[in-house]
């Protein structure tokens, strides 16, 4: 054979197509040297230019991916390529409605992902990952993207497990039917339609996928009987057939029924089984996606040593996916209980919450024990019936701004008991009938309550901050009747006959009243009002319950969720813990770590689990590190004067101890005071008295005791400089904490909440706060800042403390103004008068790298016992019952 011609990108396309097949990169370049006679100069350029490809697509950071060394060497897809059949239609499909960046972002992720599974043409294909995304996020799509990626690059079977209920299926199966399979239908042979789960005959099933010319799509429930029909169908093709159809199954909401609960005779882990030998195939890549995947990153790793009993621990990947631009998710919304970093700006989220008091909630709720329900009667209740009439309201101002009716849905989740559900919906109704008819008679009273409701919104959340117009109270008047009349009631459960359908040739106007069908997956169109009042135990029940996350173009500004400041303050914390996760995967990426040389901590909370308790069966106790810290104390019982007052004594005595000791009260280069070489005893002893405060979640003192001790006896932090962060002068006459004069304290305004006995003030340190005690001067530590970014970070500072006092630890004395009040129009709606009993007193302590080879805390399970929460046997009775039924249509189809 000739030599060809060949130019650069033929022969880079041509060493891609090798490994695609399966083919190591010599096997490939040895194969081209032989038969292609491509040019060694010419050869050794497009291996250049091929794994250049390959790095560029490893080099993202966003996202980013941990990978076992045996991916991280095998990575073969560089992208989509000319001549492509499926995802060039599903990406004209996605510009129809989303912007180029959002469409670059959704390619990158999606070749991000297919990039670290194998390549089909593998001998042996046996993936583990995990994909993480957010609630309500765009998950669908992402793997709709990989489908079709995939599918050009020659995987040919394709599983989509979707959830638990049929509504979720149907409404998965209809995306996949709209973004993948309409585009280039002649290419697709569907196994499911959106009204019909799996029910194919095995005996056509080795004929079947011996057709090259069709890729396979289903979209099948997570019920038992569906998923032996589905393992029966792939194993009457047989491995022979099987090798030549490469299978993704790509499990949604991968961490509800999926896991190994090791119950016997248990719902989920009788799924955990079925999905095991669905895998168990000659290619078979498992790709699972959540946004909540606390239940799959303690899954036990060592389940490995078979690929028959291989259990879905990603142990090949992990990739995190970005949080998409225009994204309301837990941050945006509440806020984050602490900064991730002293350099992050604070963040008290959107004033869109509001509060459900105390003595409503049980009100709206059934009690707890079975059959209480039944003796329950609800009555409409003050935030309830606001909560309806926003929705109202805001509706009609959509439909003025928009100048069309679109899907429009209000959210009341109080409960996940069918019989709540209808005793809930006959008083809603009730009120929506009361409303249409005091409107219809130009009820003053009614029109009144409206309009001051209206304006009030309108005030506190101005639609000019998300680029829009105000729609004027007269025009929303006019047009409210119309509303009311359209809008109906609900009922969305297991029992229900009347469900939630979105056409979009009839669009929804529909308060939607539910519990576990809502709660997880479903998406909730043009949602902008929710009442939320259900309680939960765990990170990802509670995270998944939040339909209000996702997308809200257009009507950012209409949107508003009740609920109670307990709840409140839990996504808040929650945010904190979904932050640090995906800052632990990027720190993991970029040393190279793999998912199983990195096991992802999850913090803990002092009212909620992680997951559930056998959903953790598995897990070791999981630990932090206070190296390179800088914990610092946030939460404060300000009107407990008691408290305030113990620990301006403690802290006195620490300073004034100093003093005693016969230790020099210095000015630093900061021209902060205080003291140099105080002994770790006095630290710890100041720790032993300190009252932290119970929902502090980073700084409690069993953790910081046990740490320094640790590193002590490393002959780190056996000495400490300790300096007080003073404000300017003023009419305050000064904090007396042991010092020479009294302390200046700070203004530090608190989070507005209704709670009056708690002061949260999300930080108190400031960036440069951590080498207060460094003998350089300021304008010094100044050059060192980014060009990029304006300002020096707490990484760049901590490399300069390390030079200048390695093994030092710093504690920094925050005393602060009761009196205290917000400062600047960013404060104006999100923070409140501190109004303290006494001054308040806080502490952050700036840790060096850990010297200790055991310096870590253990983390703790809180005590649920005594918390009021649902029945979870009652709830897996349902979802059991919900299967009986799916079993016998099953049967009935058969």
């Amino acid at each position: 054979m000739s030599a060809p011609n060949e130019d650069l990108d033929e022969v880079v396309d041509m060493i891609s197509q090798g490994i695609i097949s399966g083919k190591t990169m010599e096997a490939t370049l040895n194969q081209l040297r032989r038969w292609s006679r491509v040019p060694e100069p010419l050869l050794n350029l497009a291996q250049y230019r091929y794994e250049s490809l390959i790095g560029v697509i490893r080099a993202v950071r966003d996202p980013a991916a941990l990978m076992s060394d045996d991916v991280r060497k095998a990575t073969w897809y560089v992208g989509p390529k000319p001549g492509d059949i499926f995802w060039p239609g599903v990406k004209e499909r996605l510009a129809e409605s989303l912007p180029s960046t959002a469409i670059q972002t959704i390619d990158d992720a999606s070749s991000k992902v297919l990039s670290v599974m194998s390549a089909p043409g593998a001998v042996e294909i046996n993936t583990r990952g995990l994909v993480l995304g957010y609630v309500q996020s765009g998950k669908t799509t992402s793997f709709i993207s990989v489908i079709a990626k995939a599918a050009d690059a020659g995987y040919r079977v394709f599983i989509v497990l979707s959830g638990v209920t049929d509504n979720l299926r149907n409404q998965t199966q209809q995306r996949v039917d709209d973004l993948l399979v309409g585009p280039t239908g002649d290419g697709w042979y569907k196994l499911t339609l959106k009204d019909s789960d799996f029910s194919e005959s095995s005996k056509n099933a080795a004929n079947l996928l011996k057709a090259q010319d069709f890729r396979f799509i289903a979209v099948v429930k997570k019920n038992p009987g569906r998923l032996r029909k589905l393992r029966d169908w792939l194993r009457a093709a047989g491995p022979a057939v099987l090798a030549g159809a490469p299978v993704i199954v790509i499990d949604d909401e991968a961490d509800q029924a999926s896991i190994d609960v090791s119950k016997p005779g248990g719902r989920a882990s009788t799924i955990n089984g079925l999905l095991r030998e669905i895998l168990d195939q000659p290619k078979a890549a498992y790709v699972a996606y959540t946004a909540t995947p606390f239940a799959n990153l303690l899954i036990d790793p060592q389940a490995e040593s078979s690929s028959m009993s291989k259990d879905l621990y990603p142990v090949d990947f992990i990739v995190p996916l970005p949080e998409p631009d225009g994204y309301f998710g837990a941050q945006r919304m509440f806020g984050r209980s602490e900064r991730l970093f002293p350099d992050d700006p604070i963040d008290d989220g959107l004033d869109l919450i509001r509060n459900i008091s105390a003595e409503e909630a049980p009100l709206i709720r059934p009690g707890k024990g079975k059959g209480a329900v039944y003796s329950w009667s609800p009555s409409m209740t003050p935030a309830l019936a606001e909560s309806i009439r926003w929705f109202l309201l805001s509706t009609t101002a959509r439909r003025i701004r928009s100048g069309g009716v679109e899907h429009s849905t209000m959210l009341i989740h109080t409960s996940m008991l069918a019989e709540a559900h209808v005793r809930l919906a006959q008083i809603v109704v009730e009120e929506l009938d009361s409303i249409s008819a005091a409107l219809s008679t130009s009820d003053e009273a009614e029109t009144d309550r409206l309009l001051r409701l209206y304006e009030a919104e309108v005030k506190r959340l101005p639609p000019e901050s998300f680029g829009h117009s105000a729609v004027p109270f007269a025009a929303v008047a006019r047009e409210l009747i119309e509303t009311v009349v359209e809008s109906r009631v609900v009922i969305d459960n297991y029992l229900s006959a009347d469900r939630l359908n979105y056409d979009d040739d009839n669009p929804a106007t529909a308060i939607v009243i539910g519990g576990n069908t809502l709660s997880r997956g479903l998406t909730l169109e043009g949602l902008s009002s929710s009442y939320f009042v259900r309680s939960a135990s765990a990170y990802d029940t509670l995270l998944q319950m939040g339909r209000w996350f996702g997308y809200r173009r257009g009507y950012e500004d209409l949107c508003r969720v009740w609920m109670t400041d307990e709840l409140r303050e839990w996504f808040r914390d929650l945010s904190l813990v979904e932050a640090e996760i995906r800052y632990e995967m990027l720190r993991y990426e970029i040393e190279g770590l793999s998912p199983s040389e990195s096991a992802v901590r999850i913090r803990t909370h002092p009212q909620m689990a992680i997951t559930a308790a056998s959903k953790m069966r598995n897990a070791i106790t999981a630990q932090m590190s206070y190296s390179g810290m800088r914990p610092q104390t946030i939460v404060f019982a300000r009107k407990d004067g008691a408290i305030l007052r113990r620990n301006i004594a403690a802290v006195k005595q620490l300073l004034g101890g100093a003093l005693s000791k016969g230790r020099v009260e210095r000015t630093f280069a900061s021209g902060r005071r205080g003291f140099a070489g105080v002994d770790v005893d006095d630290i710890l002893h100041l720790i032993s008295q300190y009252e932290f405060h119970p929902n502090s979640l980073s700084v409690k003192r069993e953790y910081l005791d046990k740490y320094i001790r640790n590193e002590a006896a490393a002959n780190s932090l056996l000495k400490w400089n300790v300096v007080v962060m003073e404000g300017e002068a003023g009419d305050h006459p000064g904090v007396d904490l042991g010092l020479s004069s009294p302390a200046r304290p700070l203004i530090r305004s608190r989070v507005a909440r209704t709670d009056d006995d708690i002061a949260n003030f999300k930080a108190i340190v400031s960036t440069m706060d951590r080498v207060a005690d460094v003998d350089i001067q300021p304008s010094e530590v100044g050059r060192m800042a980014r060009s990029d970014r304006g300002s020096v970070s707490d990484a760049e500072l901590l490399t300069l403390r390390s030079k200048e006092l390695p093994n030092q630890g710093l504690l920094c004395i925050y005393p602060i103004n009761k009196n205290s009040k917000p400062q600047g129009a960013n404060e104006k709606h999100t923070r409140t008068d501190l109004d303290a009993d006494e001054d308040v007193v806080g502490l952050a302590f700036f840790f060096p790298h850990g010297a200790g080879e055991h310096s870590e805390v253990d983390y703790k399970a809180a005590d649920l016992s005594g918390f009021l929460n649902e029945d979870v046997d009652e709830e897996l009775a349902q979802m059991d019952a919900a299967d009986a039924a799916d079993a016998a249509s099953l049967s009935g189809e058969e």
